[in-house]
C-alpha cells in the first residue's frame, strides 16, 4: 500500500474528510509480488475485473459514510450465490424526522440512508441489522436541520460568515416572543419586613419631610456665549443681566445652569451686552435633561447652607449655631450655643430632612486674657513658647461678623499699629480699620498679632492673602484637656448639653418654625420648589418582652434592661 499517497490525501483534509481519504487507500488495487500482466492465465480461472467503486454520496460524512461505501463495494466485488436479501424498509422515528424536516444526514447516523445497490444480492445477518437501527437513531450520528450548507461533492464546504450570518438571523426571525406567556406574568407585592410580635410603640423620628410642588424640579442647561467670553466673571456678570426673562432662582457655575423651572424651547437665545465693552453678547441655552431628585442630593443641602446663612448662623466647623440665644454658665466663663445639624436624602418616602440638635461651648476669654494669665504663670521669658503651644492651632471667634478662624501663627513683630494695603490702595493702621468699618477702639496697642493662612480651597479661587487678627477681639471656642477633667465643670455643661427626647422634639419643632417664619428663607425655599412640613415623622415601633434564660438546673431567670443578668445566681 502507497502510505505517501495516504499522507498526502490527508494532508489538510478535516475530521469529516479521514474516512474518504481512507476509503480512496482501499479501493486501490492490491500490490502483489507479480503483476497481472506478467502472470501467465490458467484455464479455468478468471481474474475478476477491476470494478471501480461507487463514488461517495455528497451527503455522506464521517464514519457513517465510510461504512456505506465499504458495504456497496464489499457487495459490488463479491458474487454471492444465494438469493438477493431485500431489507424491509422500516421508517425509524429518526428517518421520520429527516423526511418531514429535509434534514441532511451525517456521521454514522448517514449508514441508515445508505441503501445497498440495485441488483446485487447481500446478506445482512440480524445483529447486522440490529446494529443498522441502533447507529440510525442515537449517537454521534444524529440528524441536523439544514439550515443553508452549501454541499460539495467528496467533502463538506464551511459556510461563509455572510451565510453563517443569515443563519442566526433566520434562526432569530422564526422565533416568536412569548406574549402570551408574558402576559400571564404577575408582579408579586413587595416583601415587608415588619414585626408583629410584642407590643407596638409609636415614636417620633428626626426627620423632616421635604415638599416638591408639581412641575417644578432640578432643569440642567449648557450655556454658550457668541462671542466666547473667557472670564468667567464677565460669564457671571451677563447671566446676572438676564435676571428677568430666567427669574432670581438659577445657578450657574460658568458653563452649567440649573433653573427650577423648564423654558418653553428647547434652544432659547438671550441678547446681552458685555458689561466691560458694551458689545452685545448672543447668549444661547439648550436644555439637557431634568434632574432626579436622588441626583441633587448635593445641590438640596448646599440650598440648605444658604437658608442657614439667611437666618444668621453661624458656621462653626460644618454646623450651624444661634449666636442670638446662648446659654451662659458665668462661674466658668463659658456659653453654649444652640445648633442643628442637618443633612438632605432620598428615601422611599421622597425627600427627607434629617436633623439632629447640636451645641457648641464658647469660652468668654479674650486671646488676650489667656496671654496676661500665661504672664503671670511662666513669666515673660517663656512666653511665646507657652504661647505657642496653648494658642497656635486653636479656633477663635470674632464676635463682630462672627465668623471663626484657625490660628497658624503668632507673629510678634506686628502689632494693632502696624499698616496694610486696603482694598482702595491706601496704607492704614488695624486700630484705625476697625475703628472706622467696626466702630471698635482697641486698647492694648503692644499686643502680638494672630495669623490665618489662606486653606487650600481659598487659594484655588484666588485667595492668598493672610488674615491677621487681633487677639483683644478673638475669643476662644472649645473646651481644654483641664476642663474636660473638671467634674464640676463637665457637669454643668450638661444641664445644657444632655437634652431628654421631648426637648429634643421641641427643638426640632422651633428650627421648622424659625424657616417657615423667616420671609426670605421662605421665599429661597419656594422660589426651587420646595416647602418643610410642620412635623417630624412617625414610626411605629415594638417592644418585647424580657428573655428567659434557662440554666442547666431547670431554673428560669427573667431579668430587666436596669438589671445585670449575672446578679441573679
Amino acid at each position: 500500500m502507497d502510505y505517501n499517497g495516504i499522507e498526502q490525501q490527508l494532508a489538510g483534509c478535516g475530521r469529516g474528510g479521514r474516512g474518504a481519504a481512507i476509503l480512496r487507500a482501499l479501493q486501490q488495487p492490491t500490490r502483489r509480488p507479480v503483476s497481472a500482466s506478467d502472470a501467465p492465465e490458467k484455464p479455468g480461472i478468471s481474474t475478476p475485473a477491476a470494478t471501480a467503486a461507487p463514488p461517495m454520496s455528497s451527503g455522506l460524512m464521517g464514519r457513517g459514510g465510510l461504512l456505506a461505501s465499504l458495504a456497496a463495494s464489499h457487495a459490488s466485488s463479491i458474487s454471492i450465490q444465494q438469493p438477493t436479501f431485500q431489507p424491509v424498509a422500516v421508517a425509524t422515528p429518526r428517518q421520520q424526522q429527516v423526511a418531514a424536516t429535509g434534514a441532511t444526514p451525517m456521521g454514522r447516523g448517514a449508514l441508515s440512508q445508505a441503501a445497498p445497490p440495485s441488483g446485487v444480492g447481500m446478506q445482512i445477518s440480524a445483529g447486522h441489522q440490529e446494529a443498522l437501527q441502533r447507529l440510525s437513531s442515537g449517537g454521534r450520528g444524529i440528524m441536523l436541520p439544514d439550515m443553508g450548507r452549501q454541499s460539495i461533492s467528496n467533502g463538506m464546504a464551511a459556510p461563509t460568515p455572510a451565510s453563517a450570518s443569515v443563519q442566526k438571523d433566520t434562526i432569530r426571525t422564526q422565533v416568536s416572543p412569548p406574549v402570551k406567556e408574558m402576559q400571564q406574568l404577575k408582579l408579586n407585592e413587595p416583601v415587608i419586613m415588619r414585626g408583629n410580635a410584642g407590643v407596638s410603640v409609636p415614636v417620633v423620628a428626626n426627620y423632616l419631610r421635604v415638599g416638591v410642588q408639581p412641575n417644578m424640579g432640578l432643569f440642567e442647561y449648557h450655556v454658550a456665549f457668541v462671542p466666547e467670553a473667557d472670564s468667567k466673571n464677565v460669564r457671571f456678570k451677563i447671566m446676572r443681566s438676564l435676571q428677568e426673562p430666567l427669574g432670581e432662582a438659577r445657578t450657574f457655575d460658568g458653563s452649567k445652569l440649573f433653573l427650577p423651572h423648564r423654558l418653553p424651547q428647547q434652544f432659547t437665545t438671550y441678547q446681552a451686552l458685555h458689561p466691560i465693552t458694551n458689545e452685545p453678547v448672543e447668549v444661547k441655552i439648550k436644555f439637557i435633561t431634568q434632574r432626579a431628585p436622588g441626583e441633587c442630593i448635593n445641590f438640596f443641602n448646599i440650598l440648605l447652607r444658604r437658608l442657614m446663612r439667611i437666618m444668621e448662623m453661624v458656621s462653626v466647623g460644618r454646623h450651624y449655631y444661634d449666636p442670638r440665644n446662648p446659654a451662659h454658665i458665668p462661674q466658668h466663663k463659658l456659653e453654649v450655643w444652640p445648633g442643628y445639624i442637618t443633612a438632605i436624602n432620598e428615601f422611599e418616602g421622597g425627600l427627607m430632612l434629617n436633623t439632629d440638635v447640636s451645641h457648641r461651648v464658647l469660652r468668654t476669654q479674650t486671646v488676650l486674657e489667656i496671654l496676661f494669665d500665661l504672664i503671670r504663670r511662666c513669666g515673660s521669658e517663656r512666653l511665646r513658647d507657652e504661647a505657642t503651644k496653648v494658642i497656635v492651632g486653636c479656633v477663635v471667634l470674632t464676635r463682630y461678623n462672627n465668623r471663626t478662624y484657625r490660628v497658624d501663627e503668632i507673629d510678634w513683630g506686628k502689632n494693632p499699629l502696624s499698616t496694610f494695603v486696603n482694598h482702595q490702595g491706601e496704607a492704614t493702621s488695624f486700630r484705625d480699620y476697625f475703628k472706622m468699618h467696626h466702630d471698635l477702639s482697641i486698647q492694648d496697642l503692644e499686643q502680638p498679632l494672630l495669623l490665618n493662612r489662606p486653606k487650600k480651597r481659598d487659594i484655588q479661587e484666588g485667595g492668598t492673602e493672610l488674615i491677621c487678627l487681633v487677639p483683644e477681639l478673638c475669643y476662644m471656642t472649645g473646651l481644654t484637656d483641664a476642663m474636660r477633667q473638671d467634674f464640676r465643670i463637665m457637669k454643668d455643661l450638661a444641664l445644657h448639653t444632655r437634652v431628654t427626647p421631648m426637648q429634643r422634639r421641641a427643638s426640632l419643632r422651633q428650627f421648622v418654625k424659625n424657616v417657615n417664619e423667616c420671609t426670605a428663607a421662605r421665599e429661597k425655599l419656594q422660589q426651587w420648589g420646595l416647602h418643610l412640613e410642620g412635623d417630624l415623622v412617625n414610626v411605629t415601633t415594638h417592644t418585647h418582652t424580657h428573655a428567659c434564660t434557662h440554666a442547666r438546673t431547670h431554673a428560669h431567670i427573667r431579668y430587666t434592661r436596669c438589671e445585670r443578668w449575672f446578679d441573679s445566681f
